[in-house]
């Protein structure tokens, strides 16, 4: 299902197809400042790093500096509950159609997020506190989950996927416009352009997007940040 949903995902970039994969740009809010993720020309799997103050498309998808809107953004989907979700932004109207049931942008999910040229989300966030605990559940079947930790950290898949270890046999990240696998299998099978990678072994980053593949139904999490 997965497989065929992205197929129909993909299709719509063909006005703009992948490039190669920038280094992800990740600058956590600080001192009053925007947290922001980099976006590349054409597709960009992604989650936020911090959660959002307000979560709707329109402050998600506005610098809120000044409340200039991007436009440079124009479709987002997110796999969520076993249902695929979408929005899109009309330029003519200057408004997002959430028809497809796409209405916010939250931390521990991951979107699929079209953009005409290189730009970034800007957004307010919460910041990290001692006091939040983070958790998501996780359905049997394909998840798309964001990475919730310290922004722009590095993190075993491993270490991150520790509280679902017996029940994840796949991951994938998306780059140069297709999907890497990783295997848990016990010890790690990975392949050769997995980035980044330590030593051999995949790791994840906040504020990119991954897909993780149970066989059960289970809880991601908690993390302490």
């Amino acid at each position: 299902m997965l497989a065929f949903m992205l197929v129909g995902l993909l299709c719509l970039a063909m006005e703009t197809p992948p490039v190669k994969a920038l280094p992800l740009t990740v600058r956590c809010g600080l001192r009053g400042e925007p947290t922001t993720v980099a976006l590349q020309p054409g597709w960009n799997l992604v989650s936020l790093p911090e959660r959002p103050v307000d979560p709707g498309l329109e402050s998600i998808f506005s610098d809120p500096r000044d409340s200039t809107k991007m436009t440079t953004v124009t479709h987002v989907f997110s796999l969520q509950g076993r249902r695929w979700v979408s929005a899109r932004f009309d330029p003519a109207s200057g408004t997002w159609d959430k028809g497809g049931g796409l209405t916010h942008i939250m931390d521990g999910w991951a979107y699929f997020i079209l953009s005409s040229a290189e730009d970034a989300i800007r957004y307010n966030s919460t910041g990290y506190a001692p006091a939040i605990t983070r958790q998501y559940r996780l359905l049997e079947g394909w998840n798309a989950i964001g990475v919730a930790s310290e922004c722009g950290e590095t993190i075993a898949l491993a270490s991150y996927l520790e509280s679902v270890a017996s029940k994840w046999t796949e991951a994938r990240m998306y780059v140069d416009g297709r999907f890497i696998s990783a295997f848990n299998g016990g010890t790690y099978r990975t392949a050769d352009n997995w980035s980044p990678k330590a030593d051999g072994i995949p790791q994840v980053i906040a504020g990119r997007g991954y897909y993780v593949l149970l066989n059960a139904d289970a809880v991601l999490g908690p993390f302490d940040y």
